[in-house]
């Protein structure tokens, strides 16, 4: 069935990102996570994390599926951890219960009034925000990696998942997912 392959590759491209985070992050100490470059008012690792979880949290709620709170700065890394592996098991449900219309590539468009969004004009699929989150979490866990090198550790290596030689393959997964679905 055609549907099913491109639940299955839209799984493939979210469950991957997620795993490299939860690879990434889940042995990070207090100290690692709230570094931040010295003299600058930068984003800490938990800051660029707490935004990746409430961006999906975000998306969620443009789908109108789930109603979840937003997390503050008083929330715990440990806790961000284990609601962002929640967060995988809520996309993953929807993916298996997708309507062929939710899987068309149909971006949420909004109208905006002095860059304030008054209204939502289009409503996002559920293939377009897997792939919109997605790709966001690409960029902030690139940059999360960096800090990490500056830090001087030394990522571990999961053999489950090798970010280093399947990354460009899932984005490349992503634009064909796009333009197979016009």
């Amino acid at each position: 069935m055609e549907s099913n392959k491109y639940v299955d590759q839209l799984k493939t491209i979210y469950i991957a990102l997620h795993g490299y985070a939860n690879n990434v992050l889940s042995d990070l100490n207090p100290v690692q996570y709230n570094w931040r470059p010295p003299d600058t008012k930068a984003r800490t690792i938990e800051s660029y994390f707490r935004h990746m979880v409430n961006t999906e949290i975000y998306w969620l709620h443009a789908l109108k599926t789930h109603k979840i709170p937003y997390f503050t700065k008083d929330t715990s890394f440990s806790e961000l951890l284990e609601h962002f592996k929640h967060l995988e098991v809520i996309y993953g449900k929807l993916l298996d219960n997708c309507t062929e219309e939710g899987l068309e590539i149909v971006p949420t468009i909004y109208e905006k009034d002095k860059g304030e969004i008054i209204a939502v004009k289009q409503k996002g699929t559920l293939a377009w925000t897997i792939l919109r989150i997605s790709l966001h979490a690409f960029g902030h866990m690139s940059q999360i990696t960096h800090m990490i090198y500056s830090l001087g550790i030394k990522l571990k290596r999961n053999s489950d998942y090798n970010w280093w030689n399947t990354t460009e393959n899932i984005i490349n997964l992503g634009k064909l997912i796009s333009m197979e679905r016009k």
